[in-house]
């Protein structure tokens, strides 16, 4: 979903999972062997979100996954 108020955009992704999830630096680690090629989209995803003075919060709890990403408008 994205919100706007107050001047700021909030983006806000739940998905369901199944099995852990291991957050390192507040980023998911992937769970790939090759794991130099994968696990870099949420990376990317704060990269970004700072590139345009905002930032993005992640957590795994209950078996649901939440991305936000909070940004100016």
């Amino acid at each position: 979903s994205v919100h706007e108020k107050k001047g700021l955009i909030l983006l806000q992704c739940e998905n369901p999972y199944a099995g852990s999830i291991i957050l390192k630096d507040g980023l998911p680690e992937t769970s790939k062997a090759d794991k130099e090629n994968h696990g870099i989209g949420t990376r990317s995803i704060r990269v970004i979100a700072k590139r345009y003075g905002g930032e993005v919060m992640i957590s795994a709890e209950n078996q649901v996954f939440s991305l936000e990403v909070l940004i100016p408008a």
